[in-house]
């Protein structure tokens, strides 16, 4: 005899199911060896990785990020009076005519080897830096595979015009990695661990 789901359940499941389907997940791990944070000749021994979920529908965005090797205090804040934080969205090229700086206004903990980034459901905003773009170039960046995390440090040093180094005069982005759909793997940080491994720890 055949089994039959009661209606209102099948209802139920049938509501429920395309709900994660609909949201756009990306992950990304953060490391040294990435183009921008190689740029900058970034010497931290830090690395990281993390994931985020975008809900279109709701314009709602979710990141959870570890990172070990670094603490709180050695993170720089960007922006008017720190206003942008330590840890953005970017795309390529850096300082490029469309390069856009999307702040993550998320929270800090500190962990025994570092720290863990979390940001849930925020009402996605205009990037508060770089170029005038809004909230639909950022995700057409990061489903293009253009956009990259950066997170910046007190400790980055630069060059001046005559090769020496001195202290930056805004935060160097000391870590960064390419920001890939989730299950996909970014070249530029081979040998680290996948940013799923790092939030399991």
């Amino acid at each position: 005899m055949p089994k039959f789901v009661p209606f209102y359940l099948a209802l139920t499941l049938f509501s429920a199911a395309p709900l994660m389907a609909d949201h756009h997940q990306f992950e990304f791990d953060l490391c040294t060896a990435h183009e921008v944070a190689a740029k900058w000749n970034s010497q931290e021994n830090g690395a990281g990785g993390g994931t985020i979920t975008y809900d279109p529908a709701e314009g709602r965005l979710s990141v959870a990020l570890s990172v070990t090797g670094l603490f709180p205090e050695m993170l720089a804040k960007a922006g008017h009076h720190g206003g942008l934080g330590a840890i953005h969205i970017h795309n390529l090229p850096q300082g490029g005519p469309t390069f856009f700086v999307q702040h993550l206004p998320g929270e800090i903990s500190e962990s025994a080897d570092g720290f863990r980034f979390t940001l849930v459901d925020w009402k996605m905003e205009n990037p508060g830096g770089g170029a005038d773009v809004g909230v639909d170039f950022v995700l057409s960046e990061m489903l293009s595979g253009n956009a990259f995390v950066g997170l910046h440090t007190h400790n980055m040093q630069c060059s001046n015009a005559e090769g020496r180094t001195i202290p930056c005069a805004a935060p160097a982005t000391a870590l960064s990695g390419q920001v890939v759909p989730k299950g996909h793997r970014a070249e530029s940080c081979n040998g680290r661990r996948s940013a799923t491994a790092m939030l399991a720890q």
